[in-house]
């Protein structure tokens, strides 16, 4: 269990930002947002967690998640309210094939 006292995840989808709160990280909702090739930031963990968290999250998908320290500016779409996140965003490495 982490030592969080809330964990904000957002996920990135083209027009889309979805947000929610919790207070443990929910590794398998992480898991299905990767699968769909989307980006998941966490706000509110340190670095040894993000690096734990990439661990499992390798291990539940057998397939190599990464993290790095991410920072997200923008706007909801009512344009009222300014979003400036700073965490860590996980996401699926992309095996570059090279075939020559």
């Amino acid at each position: 269990m982490s030592k969080t006292s809330k964990v904000n995840v957002y996920v990135f989808e083209p027009g889309v930002l979805r947000r929610k709160w919790y207070k443990v990280i929910p590794y398998r909702e992480i898991a299905e947002e990767l699968k769909e090739g989307r980006e998941v930031l966490l706000e509110g963990i340190s670095r040894q967690l993000a690096y734990y968290a990439s661990k499992k999250l390798t291990k539940m998908l057998g397939e190599e998640v990464n993290h790095a320290p991410a920072e997200f500016n923008g706007k909801f779409k009512s344009g009222r309210e300014k979003l400036a996140v700073s965490g860590y965003a996980f996401f699926l490495k992309k095996l570059e094939q090279s075939g020559k």
